[in-house]
């Protein structure tokens, strides 16, 4: 059983927590406090002289910052702010957590009372300089011989000189890339800019190129490929912008995140935030994810970055009159904010979303579709039944509207396949059937580029038999269709028996395969058709003047090829050929 104590006399009060003055407790809050040492000191001197403007209305008028060189080797920064009086300079600087910034109001970064110190990071001494009615005092702060900041007596002297503090750091030869690099960084999202001297030649601030933009986010192009629509997603991801300070945001310390929020802060959006609107840690270099303030208020405006990209791209389509326009529209915009936009469930745009630059038409009974796609040799077909959806492409499609009495599938397969020949981003869209669907087809891809066959195919007088299946000059099988065959047009043959080469050839596992490695060898021009012919049309083909049979044909070339060659490649050529026609046996 316990027994109740009661405190004694000696420690009934509370007690304060207090610090010993050291120069390792100095150390720390001035230098180790910071991980990139250079870029905080640069950080806090830019913050300062904003913010001095800020304090007496001028924010809109730029300050002075003069980088190091050989023949000046220090970075300095002049503000023509409201200055400092000696009894001012003594409690800021020589005074840890104290600042006038609070006083003034929240619209100020830091407000810690660490940033007049941050130089001490990075250098063992630095110049301050106080301009402030008619007097200039420079001081100089510095590590005593026990580690103790030390502010030092002023050298004063009279001035006509506007009020201001400048800051001065004497830079090594050897960090001023480093120091110029990270104001250029630094520098990103101050405007107007500072009015910069000694600056070496090609110097210009960090502020990243933008793709997309709204009124309070930017997409920009940190971490973008060569491709220029892919990211970086785990080096480069959003950041908040707060005063013009930029913190990276990490989206697993903001739980109850949507999939799409977590989706945006992967990406490279910059969000700017009010000052005050989230917290920071003490050396700024990153946020304190607190459930108060910064967890809140990223949610908040995550929420309010979807809805202003939805706004902003919803403005973007609204001057377009058509569903082409809005949907080539929508092909205009960046990749990314493409993906955006399809993972938002489209760009509200008359009573429908936008997706996607394509038309997605669905395939009504009583119509039919087929496309025809160029490549490097030949044109492929599909065929799309009733019930399928159709998407097409708005730059690179011709839509073939069949309005003749009288189809001729193969008629327009020629024509298609001279216009689209060695164009192999182009698509070759025929529409047949029911002539009112037809047309409503055509009515909703207004736009479009579309063409009658009654204006292009003649009817032509032919004679085609049917054969199983023709190559012209696709390797994939898939392009392999049934269809018809003018007997006067000629070509090459291959004759088949239950769909497959005969006679057989040795050795091939593929024997359609073998027809296509024979005819790249011998490189065969694009209307050189080959034909399979099954035994029951033969005859035909045997004996026509105008067709030939493949594999003596090829035989035929290789001699002649042969017969070009230097008599040591003699041989090898004749290897290669036997090799082709028949296969070998590994």
């Amino acid at each position: 059983m316990s027994t109740l104590v009661q405190p004694s006399t000696e420690t009934t009060t509370e007690r304060k927590f207090g610090m010993v003055q050291s120069g390792k407790g100095f150390r720390i809050l001035s230098s180790t406090l910071y991980s990139d040492k250079a870029f905080a000191m640069i950080r806090e001197i830019l913050s300062n002289a904003d913010d001095a403007h800020n304090a007496i209305g001028k924010r809109d008028v730029p300050f002075y910052l003069h980088l190091p060189s050989t023949a000046e080797p220090f970075l300095a920064v002049r503000d023509v702010g409201p200055g400092l009086s000696d009894e001012d300079m003594g409690r800021i600087y020589t005074v840890y957590f104290e600042s006038t910034k609070a006083r003034h109001s929240k619209n100020f970064a830091g407000q810690l009372g660490l940033g007049t110190k941050a130089p001490l990071a990075f250098t063992e001494s630095f110049v301050v300089t106080s301009f402030y009615n008619g007097m200039k005092r420079a001081y100089t702060i510095f590590f005593d011989a026990e580690d103790n900041p030390t502010l030092s007596p002023p050298v004063v002297a009279s001035t006509n000189e506007s009020n201001g503090i400048e800051v001065l750091v004497k830079i090594e030869p050897e960090d001023f890339k480093e120091i110029n690099d990270k104001v250029a960084s630094a520098l990103t999202y101050y405007d107007p800019m500072p009015i910069i001297s000694n600056a070496p030649k090609g110097f210009s601030s960090g502020k990243p190129d933008t793709v997309f933009t709204g009124e309070n986010f930017a997409l920009t192009v940190r971490g973008r490929g060569s491709n220029n629509h892919r990211y970086s997603y785990s080096s480069h991801p959003a950041r908040a912008v707060m005063g013009r300070v930029i913190y990276p945001i990490k989206a697993d310390m903001v739980p109850g995140l949507t999939d799409i929020q977590t989706y945006l802060l992967t990406l490279p959006f910059d969000i700017q935030f009010p000052l005050g609107a989230l917290d920071f840690v003490p050396s700024r270099e990153a946020l304190s994810y607190d459930k108060v303030k910064t967890i809140p208020g990223i949610k908040k405006a995550l929420k309010k970055l979807e809805e202003e990209i939805v706004t902003s791209l919803s403005l973007a389509l609204a001057p377009c009159m058509t569903e082409f326009a809005a949907r080539r529209k929508f092909g205009e915009l960046d990749k990314t904010m493409q993906e955006i936009a399809q993972k938002l469930g489209g760009i509200p745009w008359g009573d429908m979303r936008i997706a996607e630059r394509h038309f997605p038409i669905a395939i009504t009974s009583g119509v039919t579709a087929y496309t025809y796609e160029g490549a490097s040799r030949g044109v492929s077909r599909s065929h799309l039944p009733s019930g399928h959806i159709l998407n097409i492409p708005l730059d690179s499609a011709i839509v073939f509207n069949n309005d003749r009495a009288k189809s001729s599938v193969h008629g327009i397969h020629q024509y298609a396949r001279g216009r689209l020949e060695n164009r192999s981003n182009v698509k070759f869209i025929l529409l047949e059937g029911d002539e009112a669907k037809r047309a409503a087809i055509l009515k909703r891809i207004s736009g479009v580029s579309v063409e009658q066959a009654s204006h292009y195919i003649e009817e032509v007088v032919r004679k085609p038999i049917s054969v199983k299946r023709i190559y012209n000059g696709r390797i994939n099988k898939e392009n392999l269709w049934a269809t018809e065959v003018d007997m006067n047009e000629g070509g090459f043959y291959v004759l088949i028996a239950n769909n497959e080469i005969s006679p057989s050839l040795p050795y091939t596992a593929d024997q359609w395969e073998r027809v296509w490695k024979v005819a790249r060898e011998f490189k065969l021009v694009t209307d050189e058709e080959i034909v399979a012919v099954p035994a029951s049309l033969a005859a035909k083909f045997t004996g026509h003047a105008k067709w030939k049979d493949f594999y003596e044909a090829m035989k035929g070339r290789a001699i002649q090829r042969i017969r070009q060659t230097k008599p040591g490649q003699a041989m090898a050529n004749l290897d290669a050929l036997e090799e082709l026609t028949y296969g070998s046996e590994d």
